[in-house]
């Protein structure tokens, strides 16, 4: 009887340890599992919180890259330090701005959790590459007169080709918006005209300037030399050779021509109104690395011509409203852009090649053309990473 008492006690005690054992073993596993849930949500809070800073980064940029777009200085720049709710979240940034780099600080926050980002970029103005084919293109017409071997010209509305001078004949390329119609003898004479089905739409141009109301000081803050009236020049004045000229009103060029040679390698002229050459001036491009920019709100007229030193040089003319090139336009890079009606009626030996436009307020929509194109227009404005790091809260 006393021994059968004593192993019924040890069972018992065994029961009572193996018990014990037991829930302090799912004890365990269950701090275990809540410590592992705990973690993967402290994990995920982290996450979400980061993410958010890094949209404060990126909102940032997006808002200097509008800015400098919009011709203001870098230096001028600040972005809202307000907290932005977003995500569940929310997150804040404070920027600075020293010796041409942006500094941004992007504090996010998610739950309780806060991590805080810190990136310093330099902000640099890529030119885009015009490389559409489209030589000569409109939203209108084209009435030309005269045609250049491998070129493409593009009228949403209605294009009429003539040939009325002695170039080589070979093929060019045409098209045109729906519906778009060509017209002219150019077929009759011995040319090869290839119309593109559904031809891409050429690079579209637009001027801020046309859209908007700048005050002088505005337009100097974008480097431009600021005539607030109508102009009638007899030739450039001096002084304005390599700059960039904005004329609130029509300008009118008379008597004497402009001649790019030397050291005098750029030329950017925008009128509000008419832009004219008037009689026989004309633009003289010799330096091989010249630049022409002829931009009118209104008609744009070349009366006396273009004439080109090197095939090197390079011409943009653009008008809000008819382009007429009444005299000879010599063999050089170009392209003509207008919204009216563009009248070719002398020689206007043009071709396409990449090039670069680099005006303030003149901006590429990146459609692309028959060049490839791209998004050239978001390509201006060109960020790079100097240093980027994680940051301790305390620092924001």
């Amino acid at each position: 009887m006393e021994v059968w008492q004593r192993e019924k006690g040890s069972t018992v005690l065994l029961a009572i340890l193996i018990l014990a054992v037991g829930s302090a073993l799912v004890l365990s596993l269950a701090q275990t599992k809540q410590n592992s849930v705990s973690a993967v949500v402290a994990q995920e809070r982290s996450a979400k919180a980061f993410d958010l800073a890094e949209s404060g980064l990126e909102t940032v940029c997006q808002q200097a890259r509008a800015h400098i777009l919009n011709g203001k200085k870098l230096e001028e720049f600040s972005a809202d330090e307000e907290p932005v709710v977003f995500g569940g979240g929310d997150y804040t940034v404070k920027t600075e701005v020293s010796s041409g780099k942006l500094r941004i600080k992007s504090r996010g926050r998610y739950e309780g959790v806060t991590r805080v980002v810190q990136e310093e970029v330099e902000v640099k103005i890529a030119p885009p590459d015009f490389d559409d084919n489209w030589v000569i293109a409109t939203k209108d017409t084209i009435d030309t007169k005269y045609l250049v071997p491998g070129n493409y010209y593009y009228a949403e509305k209605k294009l009429t080709l003539n040939h009325n001078y002695g170039n080589p004949k070979g093929e060019i390329f045409v098209g045109t918006g729906p519906g778009g119609k060509v017209h002219g003898n150019a077929g009759n004479h011995g040319w090869t005209i290839t119309e593109l089905k559904n031809p891409p739409k050429p690079q579209e141009i637009t001027v801020e300037y046309f859209k908007k109301s700048y005050s002088k000081t505005e337009i100097e803050k974008r480097g431009f030399k600021y005539y607030g009236t109508d102009q009638n020049w007899d030739g450039l004045p001096k002084g304005l050779e390599n700059k960039m000229i904005f004329i609130n009103g029509n300008l009118m060029i008379n008597k004497k021509d402009i001649i790019l040679e030397g050291n005098f390698k750029s030329l950017t002229i925008i009128a509000t109104g008419n832009l004219h050459l008037n009689g026989d001036v004309k633009a003289v491009l010799n330096n091989p690395d010249a630049t022409l920019n002829l931009i009118a709100g209104g008609n744009l007229h070349i009366n006396g011509g273009i004439e080109a030193g090197s095939e090197t040089a390079q011409i943009f003319l653009y008008s809000e409203k008819d382009i007429h090139i009444n005299s000879s336009v010599g063999r050089l890079v170009g392209r003509l852009r207008a919204k009216g009606t563009v009248h070719v009626n002398n020689k206007c030996d043009l071709y396409a090649a990449p090039m670069n436009l680099n005006i303030p307020g003149v901006l590429i929509d990146g459609q692309g053309g028959s060049g490839g194109g791209g998004d050239n227009g978001s390509a201006q404005t060109v960020f790079t990473v100097v240093s980027w790091q994680e940051i301790d809260p305390g620092q924001f």
